[in-house]
């Protein structure tokens, strides 16, 4: 798996010898890091932050797992630096600020997400088979009304939405 210094080294078109020489250290040094060998000192992590444009507070990304989080936060937070650094036309403004919030939207889904599976991970434990299969079932019938009341509304539905838009 790819390491968050590589990962944003790569965006950033970056090498790792320039980030050495940034940082004025060896690129082993970094190595060190990125191999879990050395812990990465206050003094490089609040430069490293400064380089990516990430918030100081958010420093452990650069200790973490390269997951789908951490690459949204980085991505996130390289389009708000982009957006408010840059004096841009308002159209570049916009699409910045979209895609930034875009990937806070996706930051929020893989948060939710996980806590579904916690929930369900926590549900699963502390009930038996039985009762679970008997939730299955009632969720399985409810979906099938849902379905048949959708089925049987549908023109209505379709109906109420089109006059809405004539107004």
């Amino acid at each position: 798996m790819q390491h968050p210094i590589d990962y944003l080294c790569s965006q950033y078109k970056l090498s790792l010898n320039d980030l050495a020489d940034y940082l004025k250290i060896k690129p082993q040094q970094i190595s060190t890091w990125k191999n879990g060998r050395r812990p990465i000192p206050k003094k490089h992590l609040k430069k490293l932050c400064y380089v990516f444009n990430i918030p100081e507070d958010e420093s452990q990304i650069f200790t973490e797992s390269l997951g789908v989080e951490n690459i949204v936060k980085i991505d996130v937070y390289a389009e708000y630096s982009v957006w408010k650094r840059r004096k841009i036309n308002d159209d570049i403004k916009f699409q910045a600020y979209f895609r930034y919030k875009l990937a806070q939207m996706n930051l929020e889904y893989i948060n939710a997400k996980k806590e579904l599976n916690i929930s369900m991970n926590h549900f699963m434990v502390h009930n038996s088979k039985e009762s679970i299969l008997k939730e299955v079932d009632k969720i399985k019938k409810l979906a099938q009304e849902i379905e048949k009341d959708a089925k049987e509304n549908h023109g209505l539905l379709i109906e109420y939405e089109s006059d809405e838009w004539k107004e």
